[in-house]
């Protein structure tokens, strides 16, 4: 069978972005089937080059709200806002009535604009490989705005050419439902896909996934359907050299995206504190920095003073192999998160770092603070001050020896869970009563 495996947050090599999907996909080949990856359409061209990966979605997950496609949101900004305004002014006819609730139903002009982009997105995949009910779609990371695209494209599709001609979806939700004023209106978005999946007799060719069992609890509870708990195979463990040229000195590191989500700011601070063992020889820093295009001023500075530093940079996107060796060499993986993006939601850093046996610090009231507590494999603090991060370190740093023998001990079988072989299995049974590693998979 096809599959058709992607993300439309898939832009370059960096860490697991990649990693991640590429994992599966090259699973699904053992098992015979034929595998197609779909990036976003700005990805790096060495994605298309040299991985095969289709330029696909217009909208990525991550990139709308950098600054340097501000011209292009503030156009599209205005055509939706105007649009929308003047849908709320239509008369109540049947016809014009449900126009108007299919477009208010992606609740501002940012949904719109993804909606229709996806919506245009698989149109033109479908013109190149003629989809059919037999072709399966693995959609990773896919937020409201996607999933409402995908099922508005697959809605019109059967109502035009029958049920032989809708393919089936596998949309694996990762991220968070925050807290504060945007919330609600979000929480309705899914509310409103779940239902429009339901009302449009698409239940069958639908199935929901998400990566925490808090997640799944979360969005079972908005959509009223059946969301299954996956593993997450970031185990790439085998590839990555754990070669060490530096006596000894205990290494914490930093990798992932240079974001304020993602504590990037903090790090200058941290270092400095810690800058006295590190003169001394008896402490290394290793640090991706990888700020995308725009970053914004406070991670700009971050990324400056922490070049005059006498830390171990490492600037930008790295390959699977560099990005891994990192967490192979490192004894501590530093995520100063601020911790409320995290509650329920993964971490693939986190995942990462847990299957290379490497000891987390990680923020407290988080997903991976339970698995850290429970397991007792790193040090955990409460997101407040950069000082509560300093004392993790320092109590990482104190018991070092305990930590990593247990990292190591919990690795073996975080990895034996985390599988790729282990997600295809889960995910399978849910769709088609059988492992996506029978050859003889159908939906």
């Amino acid at each position: 069978m096809r599959i058709f495996l992607g993300s439309p947050g898939l832009m370059s090599f960096t860490g697991h972005d990649f990693g991640y999907l590429d994992c599966l996909r090259t699973a699904l080949r053992q098992a015979g089937h034929a595998v197609n990856m779909l990036g976003c359409q700005r990805m790096a061209p060495e994605l298309a080059s040299r991985e095969g990966v289709l330029p696909t979605f217009s909208v990525a997950t991550f990139a709308l709200q950098r600054p340097a496609h501000q011209e292009e949101i503030l156009e599209r900004k205005a055509y939706y806002t105007m649009v929308t305004e003047a849908l709320r002014a239509v008369p109540e006819t049947e016809a014009l009535g449900n126009v108007r609730k299919s477009a208010l139903r992606r609740y501002d002009w940012h949904a719109a604009w993804v909606v229709d982009s996806t919506l245009q997105d698989i149109d033109r995949l479908d013109s190149s490989f003629s989809l059919s009910a037999s072709d399966l779609f693995i959609v990773d990371a896919v937020k409201s705005e996607h999933m409402a695209g995908l099922a508005e494209w697959a809605a019109y599709r059967l109502r035009t050419a029958g049920p032989n001609a809708v393919p089936g979806f596998a949309l694996v939700l990762h991220f968070d439902i925050l807290q504060g004023d945007d919330g609600p209106a979000v929480e309705n978005a899914y509310r409103n896909v779940f239902a429009l999946i339901r009302a449009s007799g698409l239940a069958d060719r639908f199935a929901i996934f998400a990566d925490t069992d808090a997640l799944t609890r979360r969005f079972s509870a908005l959509g009223a359907m059946d969301v299954v708990t996956l593993p997450i195979p970031h185990t790439r463990h085998a590839e990555a050299p754990a070669s060490r040229h530096d006596g000894g000195a205990p290494i914490v590191a930093f990798v992932g995206a240079g974001y304020g989500e993602h504590g990037f700011h903090l790090l200058p601070y941290v270092a400095d504190r810690f800058s006295g063992l590190v003169a001394e020889g008896r402490l290394r820093f290793e640090i991706q920095a990888n700020l995308g295009g725009a970053p914004d001023e406070m991670m700009s500075m971050a990324y400056l003073a922490l070049g005059r530093m006498p830390v171990t940079l490492h600037r930008g996107v790295l390959s699977a192999a560099d990005y891994y060796g990192i967490l192979a060499r490192a004894d501590i993986c530093l995520l100063p998160y601020p911790g409320e993006q995290f509650r329920n939601q993964s971490s693939g850093v986190f995942a990462e770092a847990v299957a290379f046996g490497t000891v987390p610090i990680v923020p407290a009231g988080t997903w991976m603070a339970d698995i850290v507590e429970r397991h007792g494999i790193g040090v955990v603090f409460p997101p407040s001050a950069v000082e509560d991060i300093h004392a993790a370190i320092e109590r990482a740093l104190a018991g070092l020896d305990t930590l990593k023998r247990r990292s190591a001990a919990f690795a073996e079988n975080w990895r034996r869970i985390n599988a790729p072989e282990n997600y295809l299995d889960v995910m399978g049974r849910r769709i088609g009563g059988r492992s996506l590693l029978d050859p003889a998979f159908t939906i």
